[in-house]
């Protein structure tokens, strides 16, 4: 008996745990939109703490001014919406001041669409896997997003000031994956130091529809990319507008490296704008893209590439090397720098010589504290003489008694500088 017991032990344990599961887990079924129109984050967790499954079209956070944590919710099949609204009286001028939104367990979600959201901090959502579309825009607050669980979704739209993204295991984004940190947010940037760029990690995407990244970044790794375009379905994103990849790319301090090593397929476009300091891509050798390299950094361009639809290379390119390229492929080079061209390479093997500008950064910065102390030592100079010449015409004014001839005592001088006693009169004889 003793055995037996031993042995059915699991089982039990097993059926109890289910019978646990089915009792905690609460389905939550919302037929009316207005249901789930929350204008207090009270009136939420009222309506959604202790749901696992939420059922309803949309979750309307728009009016929530303090932070939302939801731990037990694993799905939701609407999608949840936070956005400005004109008639919301618990929000600032009609835009949305929830800065949190904490789902650690949710796993399914039909979209998320947060828009003009200027007080969101972070969003977090680690065990997401299955989602529709992911829209976050407008934070002036140093957003960080956390999806590290994410590996397919249909697109991705971010822009505003960003801290920090998660989506280390993103593998495919069918149609846009498009991340602005605010290097072209125009009115978002106000007050933003430049030297608070963000590390843009994706460090397991292999295939995207098209690629839009821009902003200050300090690193980007996109290694492990393979293709970007054409789109899966772009007439189903709202986002997809073009396909290929465009990276408008800068950087405060240093120069940044990107490397595209396992790029082979590109769709339409690849255009690099930016201070990138070097640029690999041993994969790509036939595509039916234009390239267009606009180089603010001192660039080479040295790449395996066989066929492009067109190249256009500009900026402070500092060389060309492209020993494969057809000659049916049209290229073209703008240079700010004066290039030397092979007569027979037709562009495809330039130097470009960088004007040295004879000193050294050390070197100028020393010559502008140099000039700066020599010009404080001019002007002390200029005022010690200016004081002394004063002294000098001061003293030429006073009224000098010269000696009497022959005598050690001082006599009145006349008027025209003659004294009043002659001089004794000439003698012929031995003095």
């Amino acid at each position: 008996m003793k055995l037996r017991l031993q042995t059915l032990s699991p089982w039990m344990v097993i059926v109890a745990s289910g019978l646990f599961i089915g009792a905690t887990a609460r389905d939550c079924v919302f037929t009316d939109p207005i249901d789930t129109e929350f204008y207090s984050t009270h009136d939420a967790l009222s309506a959604l703490d202790g749901c696992t499954t939420i059922v309803a079209e949309t979750i309307e956070l728009s009016a929530l001014y303090d932070d939302l944590h939801l731990p037990d919710v694993r799905n939701i099949t609407g999608s949840i919406n936070v956005a400005r609204r004109t008639t919301s009286w618990r929000s600032s001028g009609g835009y949305p001041i929830l800065s949190t939104i904490d789902l650690p367990n949710l796993e399914h979600l039909g979209a998320l669409d947060v828009r003009n959201a200027t007080a969101m901090r972070n969003i977090s959502m680690p065990r997401l896997k299955d989602v529709g579309s992911i829209y976050v825009q407008g934070s002036l607050s140093d957003l960080s997003l956390d999806f590290r669980s994410l590996e397919r979704v249909p697109a991705i739209g971010v822009s505003g000031r960003l801290e920090a993204l998660n989506f280390d295991s993103l593998r495919t984004v069918d149609n846009d994956l498009s991340i602005d940190s605010c290097g072209a947010c125009g009115r978002w940037d106000l007050g933003r130091e430049q030297e608070t760029s963000i590390a843009l990690l994706f460090p397991s995407l292999v295939s995207v529809g098209y690629l839009k990244v821009s902003g200050y970044l300090n690193s980007i790794n996109v290694a492990n990319l393979v293709s970007a375009g054409p789109p899966l379905d772009p007439g189903d994103s709202q986002l997809s507008t073009d396909s290929g990849a465009r990276l408008h790319l800068t950087q405060a301090n240093e120069t940044l490296s990107l490397n595209l090593t396992n790029l082979a397929a590109v769709d339409k476009q690849l255009y690099i704008w930016g201070e990138v300091g070097s640029l690999k891509m041993p994969a790509l050798k036939t595509t039916n893209a234009t390239i267009h390299i606009d180089a603010s950094a001192p660039l080479n361009i040295s790449l395996p590439l066989e066929s492009a639809e067109s190249i256009d290379l500009r900026g402070r390119i500092t060389g060309v090397h492209l020993p494969d390229l057809s000659t049916d492929t049209s290229i073209t080079l703008s240079s700010i720098y004066e290039c030397e061209e092979d007569e027979h390479s037709s562009l495809t093997n330039v130097t470009c010589h960088i004007p040295s500008t004879g000193l050294s950064k050390a070197a100028k910065i020393g010559m502008g504290v140099g000039i700066a102390a020599g010009v404080v030592l001019i002007v002390l100079a200029g005022f010690f003489c200016l004081k002394r010449s004063r002294k000098r015409k001061a003293d030429s004014r006073e009224i000098v008694d010269l000696p009497a001839y022959g005598t050690g005592s001082a006599v009145p001088l006349q008027p025209g500088g003659r004294p009043e006693t002659p001089p004794p009169p000439y003698s012929a004889g031995p003095t």
